[in-house]
């Protein structure tokens, strides 16, 4: 099972751009808030998580998501290894399965009257 779960806000306004065989994808950059107790006191902090949505569901995450949007995402995490400068790099990206819209902020310029759609996931979306 390869199965990555977050919720959280969108830290920016989406984008939506092209790969190179011309499959459109966007990048979520994903804040998420924790706690912990040091030293007998609590300490609030943000992790950041970055997650690639390909296809329709990176159209409707673009045409409905604003700066600040509640996300709940289900994602997979894939390896991306590659070579540079003859030495391995290793590299996880994580590929958006499902995105849930729980709460949305319309993105900058746009009114987004329209509900989106709740589930549009295509893995022949994906880049391979």
């Amino acid at each position: 099972m390869n199965k990555f779960l977050i919720s959280g806000r969108t830290t920016k306004d989406l984008v939506l751009e092209t790969t190179a065989h011309g499959k459109p994808f966007t990048v979520l950059t994903i804040a998420e808030n924790y706690g912990y107790i040091k030293d007998g006191q609590k300490v609030e902090s943000v992790n950041y998580f970055r997650i690639l949505a390909y296809g329709e569901q990176a159209k409707n995450a673009v045409k409905f998501c604003g700066k600040g949007s509640y996300l709940l995402i289900e994602a997979r995490i894939e390896n991306d290894n590659y070579e540079k400068d003859g030495h391995k790099i290793y590299k996880d990206a994580m590929i958006a399965r499902r995105i849930e819209y729980a709460a949305l902020k319309a993105p900058a310029g746009s009114s987004a009257a329209e509900n989106p759609p709740a589930f549009t996931y295509d893995p022949e979306q994906e880049v391979k």
